[in-house]
């Protein structure tokens, strides 16, 4: 091993003509540190990348399939908001009742799940290099991405029904 302050990749052929000198039945092999830690630590990367790619799957499919429960869930209110809307209830009024509504059960269901992988998350420690197994801004980030995903899911729809004629919303079921 040697130390150097300056670029390794120069003192590699000095380095390796000295050894021959000393020992020539001593193979040289130049690397750097840092090479020898990258190869070191190259398996567990890719266990790394491989599993964070399935997380971002997951963390994707979940949010599609969040929006299309709840998409579905308040789409199927819409004869009830057609109701509201002809009994003379406001639509901003509507709206928000629905979205609440609809948006509580689904927080309610993020932070249950948010319980859950805070409490099993050290199954995975082993795994794990540089970062904890109960990181809040990976916690926050999922959760974020699952409720950004059901406001959208419950808006969209309960906006579309409550700018259409009540009596036409009726008719449709």
């Amino acid at each position: 091993m040697i130390r150097t302050t300056g670029d390794p990749a120069s003192l590699a052929g000095p380095a390796r003509e000295r050894l021959r000198a000393v020992a020539p039945t001593v193979p040289a092999d130049n690397h750097t540190m840092m090479a020898r830690l990258g190869e070191s630590l190259r398996e567990r990367s890719f266990t790394l990348a491989v599993l964070g790619s399935f997380a971002a799957l997951s963390l994707v499919l979940a949010a599609v399939g969040i929006f299309g429960v709840v998409s579905f869930s308040v789409s199927s209110r819409s004869r009830e908001i057609g109701i509201r809307l002809a009994l003379g209830a406001g639509a901003r009024t509507v709206r928000q009742r629905i979205f609440l509504s609809s948006f509580g059960v689904v927080t309610l269901g993020t932070a249950v799940g948010v319980v859950c992988a805070f409490v099993f998350g050290g199954a995975m420690e082993s795994l794990l290099y540089e970062v904890t197994p109960r990181d809040p801004a990976a916690f926050a980030g999922a959760a974020l991405v699952v409720l950004v995903a059901a406001a959208l899911a419950i808006w969209v729809p309960v906006l579309r029904y409550t700018r259409v004629d009540p009596v036409v919303t009726m008719r449709a079921e």
